[in-house]
């Protein structure tokens, strides 16, 4: 399990190299078995707090931190969003759920670069 929050500010990939790079790894072969993540997300913030990854068979303890997440922010005033995915790999979450990884300035130029929405 890896632990901690990555950041927005990284350059953003035209959502077209990202799939690019997906279908890649599809063909090759190089994507395994799917992946659990945990997410912890501020919403009024627009800030990923947490990002957690599992291996699929790691799912129970996946859950169970989870809990252990939601019931430590009991009370906390922060908008928190908590979120278990289950993904080919990091890459097809940064894609499938770009908002958690990038600010709404950076997706609107990977759309502009793409000529087209982010793919959600």
């Amino acid at each position: 399990m890896t632990t901690g929050a990555h950041s927005s500010q990284r350059p953003v990939k035209s959502t077209q190299a990202i799939l690019e790079k997906l279908q890649h790894a599809e063909h090759s072969g190089t994507i395994g078995a799917p992946m659990i993540f945990l997410v912890h997300y501020d919403r009024r913030a627009q800030q990923l707090l947490r990002f957690d990854k599992y291996d699929d068979a790691d799912h129970v303890r996946a859950a169970d931190d989870r809990l252990e997440l939601e019931l430590s922010l009991l009370g906390s005033d922060r908008e928190n969003e908590i979120v278990l995915f289950s993904a080919a790999s990091e890459a097809a979450l940064r894609v499938s759920h770009a908002r958690y990884f990038y600010s709404l300035e950076e997706l609107a130029i990977a759309a502009a670069q793409s000529q087209g929405p982010m793919p959600c």
